[in-house]
């Protein structure tokens, strides 16, 4: 007889607004005939985020998608790749977005290893590799919404002197924007279905304003408030449909975030009554989609992982 498999159990699964909760953005997509190029609701979700980070509209763009924002923020910054200087920095440890975003640009990603601890690159350790005379660029990655520590990141690029851009793909919430906004290290945060607020697909870029307007030109075709096309750029532009999911979702946010948390409360006291609260990781003062089980051995990891469980 064949062993029955156990069920699947679901850990986490996407849940964006309804038809309900749309109707009212895609009527005024409908009435206006303006489907993308910065229409409408692009600029409400533009307006709206900044008001929600208390920032500057002129510090946020909003991108295609997570990606398509990295390589925007890439070509904003510091171009294609060129021969004397064609590695960017990448962690080892990070989602392969990190990478494609620098091998569209033109860039050998370069895995430098991380921290054990905050599974992250560290500056002071990665200030000493030798790659760095060959490399352009540092992509800082901050895993499962982890913030990075920024004072540290702005020491490094003062004295190696290399662009510093954060792929914060799950930090929307609880991301230090306004420090960003002052700064000189943009962040971009993925949009995607499965982050705490999402337009479905898409990404956002967190920025000063100079370097915000380059992103902008770089993300739509090199066009920026004229019909000259200036600098290396690409057509990664979020579009009226994607803006409206946004929109619903921000509606939505507190109630949202409250369930992000209350689960990640019930995550810690569930495993703390089974003796196992040394063993999970969560965020509970933050909506972070992420609950991370420390297992104690290559079987018990198996036990843990798919086909069982569905991501």
């Amino acid at each position: 007889m064949m062993p029955i498999e156990p069920p699947p159990i679901p850990v986490s699964r996407p849940l964006l607004p309804r038809f309900e909760q749309l109707e009212q953005y895609l009527r005024t997509i409908d009435q206006a005939r303006y489907y993308t190029n910065h229409g409408q609701l692009h600029d409400l979700l533009q307006c709206r985020i900044s008001g929600h980070y208390h920032i500057g509209t002129d510090c946020i763009a909003l991108s295609s998608s997570g990606t398509s924002g990295l390589i925007g923020t890439i070509l904003a910054t510091v171009g294609y790749a060129t021969n004397d200087r064609p590695l960017c920095i990448c962690p080892a440890h990070t989602f392969v977005a990190t990478a494609i975003a620098a091998r569209a640009c033109g860039y050998v990603p370069f895995l430098a290893d991380v921290d054990e601890d905050s599974w992250a690159l560290h500056p002071e350790q990665l200030i000493e590799i030798p790659e760095l005379q060959n490399a352009s660029l540092v992509l800082v990655a901050a895993p499962y919404g982890r913030q990075p520590d920024l004072a540290s990141w702005q020491r490094f690029q003062r004295t190696s002197g290399l662009p510093v851009i954060i792929d914060a793909a799950a930090c929307f919430d609880g991301l230090p924007a306004r420090t960003i906004s002052e700064g000189r290290i943009p962040a971009v945060v993925s949009l995607h279905a499965t982050k705490t607020l999402s337009t479905a697909e898409g990404g956002l870029i967190i920025g000063p304003p100079d370097i915000v307007s380059r992103v902008v030109r770089a993300l739509n075709f090199g066009f920026c408030d004229s019909r000259d096309s200036v600098g290396p750029s690409i057509n990664g532009k979020m579009s009226e449909y994607h803006a409206a999911i946004g929109l619903a979702d921000l509606d939505a946010w507190d109630n949202k975030r409250r369930g992000f948390i209350a689960s990640a409360r019930n995550y810690s006291s569930t495993t703390r009554s089974a003796g196992l609260d040394s063993r999970i990781a969560v965020m509970e003062n933050c909506a972070n989609p992420y609950a991370l089980f420390a297992a104690g051995s290559a079987k018990e990891g198996a036990a843990v992982t798919l086909p069982r469980f569905l991501i």
